[in-house]
């Protein structure tokens, strides 16, 4: 018997995100899925069958034969033997999981146990055939109650696979029970004709659907109901005829069981199903064809009003301004591509490519591993004028460095000596975080970071303090419900920051905005995707903006700097690129090109010249 355990395919998509956390922002680059990422799990179900059998073999095979051991024992001391591998696995998993969540997630020993119990079950069906039909029908009903309440309320957020997958594995278990020992008549749901087709194509279905899945969402980069129902025929079609023509076939074939040899009557039906099979399929390729025709004929955003092609009018060091926006100031015509790009119905010729985006992050970032800076790179994480006589220091996370090629290219031209004091994943103000990817010890370094900045500040006395954090830090808070709560912790300690900054130095203090947020064009931009699919939704940009905003006014002195304007339309509609200019390298850290650019509203805007 099979095992009962299954996972949520698709799953891990980040699998950065750990499992304790709550809904984030936070990117990392992710090519496109492969199609076979699913076919991990029938790794692990083969790597259990070849361990599984040798363990019967030891208990049965050996100690059983030399013990003496009646049936009845053999049987039981097996199924303790199972027990106690399924209690261990799930146990390890358990410690897997809040450690090291991505690794668990594929692990086949923290896997072992959704395994061992189908293997465990087998071993005690016949105590189930014992069982009234009313016992098996309540077992049936409370099992299908417990799949129905994975599939609405077991999220990403909730540790997996433990212990959170025994939820629907100990239901899928129950369901297994109830059909043990006999016909189960009220058990509808499961028995009726469409439910047992289900079960004879699911093989397939497991097979097809999720390579159905992530080809046509490379397609066609949307979420709306035609591309699903596309999906969704498509992977039945597949399925279909995958049973009927490939599988099915084989399994009946003489080569595999040479005593159906001769069975006309069998085989005779059998080529009648396949022809209403073919019926099917061919049924559902042409309902899939139009639903494919319907999905391209929708254009997913409004172009009425606006220019069809993008045009690169924002002055920069490496794009000088025509004549025919030279009238216009830098805001006004950043504001120009921003809505030219979203208006786009075909993708400019992007400088950097979309290939060639894949970690391509700042220099200061990258080369010069500034991002975490320590006691022991303090001294070399310094751009700009290097002798000049102001200094400004740059305080926040790897979305805060992403900002530094624009701040070389405004304020340390202007006489600046610019001072990094970031570290990966920890924001700028001080609050207590959470780490997506390796969480154990990380809240703890990221709040001495925060002390030992204001202690670099305190002593270096500098002219200007830039004060910026990733949209993904407030979703990361420990111990804080995201939303609201997490929004008031946010504005709290962001005027805290702020206040103590101005209490340890003269420094003009400067709120700066997060980045926007957009979708990781790795993933969105294709041959076939047109701009309007890589289009973000912003609400949640604008929502931090606003706590920001509220935050820096009730500090006096402090300057706040909105990038709102530098990412959106008013509107909240985000593009992926300005003029010819990718904005994100992975959705959100800003390109080094697109920091670069925006090196002429920056400045000023920092400078309060803007």
């Amino acid at each position: 018997m099979d095992g009962v355990g299954t996972s949520i395919v698709g799953r891990p998509r980040r699998l950065s995100a750990d499992r304790r956390a709550r809904p984030t922002y936070t990117f990392i680059w992710e090519e496109p899925v492969s199609p076979l990422q699913h076919y991990w799990s029938l790794a692990v179900e083969e790597q259990f069958y070849v361990v599984w059998p040798w363990l019967i073999v030891l208990v049965l095979g050996f100690a059983a034969d030399r013990l003496r051991w009646r049936p009845v024992t053999a049987r039981a001391v097996l199924a303790g033997v199972f027990a106690s591998v399924v209690v261990g696995t799930f146990i390890f998993a358990f410690w897997e999981t809040y450690t090291n969540p991505s690794v668990a997630y594929f692990s086949t020993i923290s896997r072992t146990w959704e395994l061992g119990i189908g293997a465990l079950l087998a071993v005690c069906g016949g105590a189930f055939t014992k069982m009234s039909i009313v016992a098996r029908t309540l077992l049936g009903y409370a099992g299908l109650s417990g799949i129905a309440w994975s599939i609405v309320f077991v999220t990403p957020e909730m540790p997996f696979p433990s212990p959170w997958a025994a939820v629907p594995v100990l239901a899928t278990a129950l369901v297994i029970a109830a059909g043990t020992g006999g016909g189960q008549p009220f058990l509808y749901p499961l028995t009726n004709r469409v439910s047992g087709y289900l079960g004879d194509i699911s093989y397939s279905l497991y097979l097809w659907h999720f390579p159905v899945i992530s080809i046509l969402a490379a397609l066609i980069p949307t979420d709306d109901v035609v591309v699903c129902a596309a999906m969704i025929l498509g992977m039945f079609a597949l399925s279909i005829a995958s049973y009927h023509f490939i599988e099915d076939p084989i399994r009946r074939s003489s080569w595999l069981e040479p005593g159906r040899r001769g069975l006309r009557s069998v085989e005779s039906n059998h080529t009648e199903k396949n022809k209403y099979a073919a019926l099917g399929v061919l049924t559902l390729v042409t309902a899939l064809v139009v639903t494919l025709a319907l999905a391209k004929a929708t254009d997913p955003v409004d172009t009425r009003g606006f220019q069809s092609q993008p045009v690169d009018i924002l002055a920069t060091p490496s794009n000088m301004p025509t004549s025919s926006n030279a009238s216009k100031t830098p805001t006004q015509q950043l504001s120009a591509e921003i809505t030219a790009a979203l208006s786009s119905t075909e993708w400019p010729d992007l400088t950097p490519s979309v290939d060639s985006l894949r970690g391509q992050f700042v220099p200061e970032w990258k080369d010069d591993k500034c991002l975490d800076v320590t006691r022991e790179n303090v001294s070399r994480c310094v751009y700009g004028d290097v002798a000049a006589d102001k200094t400004v220091v740059l305080l926040g996370d790897s979305v805060s460095i992403s900002w530094m090629p624009g701040l070389r290219q405004s304020l340390g031209v202007q006489g600046w000596k610019i001072q990094s004091l970031t570290k990966g994943q920890c924001p700028a103000i001080g609050v207590s975080v959470t780490r997506p990817n390796n969480p154990e010890g990380f809240t703890e370094a990221c709040a001495a970071h925060q002390l030992w900045v204001l202690e670099q500040v305190e002593q270096m006395q500098p002219d200007m303090i830039v004060v910026t954090s990733s949209l993904g830090a407030a979703s990361l808070l420990v111990g804080v419900e995201a939303g609201a709560e997490a929004l008031n912790v946010w504005r709290e300690a962001t005027v805290d920051r702020l206040q103590a900054l101005q209490r340890i130095s003269d420094a003009q203090v400067v709120l700066l905005s997060p980045s926007g947020q957009g979708k990781n064009l790795g993933e969105c931009a294709t041959n076939f995707s047109v701009p309007g699919d890589c289009v973000a939704d912003g609400a949640n940009f604008f929502e931090l903006l606003q706590v920001e905003q509220a935050a820096a006014a009730s500090v006096p002195g402090v300057r706040y700097v909105s990038t709102a304007d530098w990412f959106c339309t008013p509107n909240r509609q985000c593009p992926a690129f300005a003029g010819n200019t990718p904005i994100f390298v992975d959705g959100g850290h800003i390109t080094p090109a697109y920091s670069a650019k925006l090196a002429p509203v920056l400045g000023p805007a920092i400078l309060g010249e803007g």
